[in-house]
């Protein structure tokens, strides 16, 4: 480098060998290793605190009872349970109380690999699915007499000419709401 003078200024050139720089090379990486060691140790314990904090949240805000106790249901003066109120079904129970799974429709026809929506179906677009659905029903399967499951099977497969819904009447408590 040039002084302001002209003159070059000398450099002290460092080897290295130079035990000096070498020992000072090496501290300054143990310190590094060590700020990296401490911050990455930090954001685990971080995200560690911000997991027990979420978990402790959510298991608080899982509601731990299904059904009011009986003593809390309100009575209509002669004693029976007052069920004037706002009633919503938020399930599938309308296509099935039973678990189910997902169809592309309740009425089908044979096809040439498997069976496929009927046509009157194919009409009616996403009206004519039915979602799956874990059922409502506890404790196992309904146990259906034979006439009873007769009756679902011709229920399901008149569907299109029984359900109010596909005749745009109001289908009536709870599947309405």
């Amino acid at each position: 480098m040039l002084r302001s003078n002209g003159r070059m200024r000398r450099r002290s050139i460092r080897f290295p060998c130079d035990p000096d720089s070498l020992t000072q090379r090496y501290n300054n990486h143990r310190d590094q290793t060590g700020l990296l060691m401490r911050n990455k140790l930090r954001d685990v314990l971080a995200a560690l605190a911000g997991a027990a904090v979420t978990a402790a949240a959510f298991y608080a805000a899982t509601p731990t009872e299904v059904q009011a106790p009986a003593s809390r249901i309100p009575r209509t003066p002669d004693g029976r349970p007052n069920l004037n109120r706002i009633w919503q079904a938020l399930n599938t129970a309308n296509y099935d109380i039973g678990a189910h799974l997902a169809q592309p429709a309740l009425p089908m026809r044979p096809g040439p690999v498997i069976p496929v929506p009927a046509r009157e179906v194919v009409a009616l677009g996403a009206v004519g699915s039915v979602p799956a659905g874990t059922g409502v029903v506890v404790g196992g399967p309904v146990p259906y007499t034979p006439e009873g499951l007769a009756k679902k099977k011709e229920n399901q497969d008149n569907w299109l000419t029984r359900d109010p819904e596909i005749k745009c009447y109001l289908p009536g408590v709870p599947r309405a709401t």
